[in-house]
């Protein structure tokens, strides 16, 4: 039994370790889909670095690239009269 544990161990670590080296080689940083926690409403959503985004994600980017636009745009000026002087 106890064999069967070094050997389990032995064979994952060396998988992790694997892992960790191809990490630290390729130099990028690890980073999930462009999906995930991001796509759930009200969840700030990561910046996508897919080479190609699907269409729904195409969709999504041009709808807060419109939304930034608006967000952009300058507000109209208002004045307000002091208190006292009509």
């Amino acid at each position: 039994m106890i064999a069967t544990f070094l050997i389990t161990f032995a064979v994952l670590a060396v998988v992790i370790a694997g892992m960790a080296i191809g990490a630290i080689f390729r130099n990028q940083p690890i980073a999930g889909s462009c999906g995930g926690i991001g796509a759930v409403p009200g969840m700030a959503a990561p910046n996508c670095t897919c080479k190609k985004p699907c269409a729904k994600r195409l969709q999504a980017m041009e709808a807060d690239a419109a939304a930034q636009h608006v967000e952009d745009a300058p507000k109209p000026l208002t004045f307000q009269r002091r208190p006292g002087h009509d």
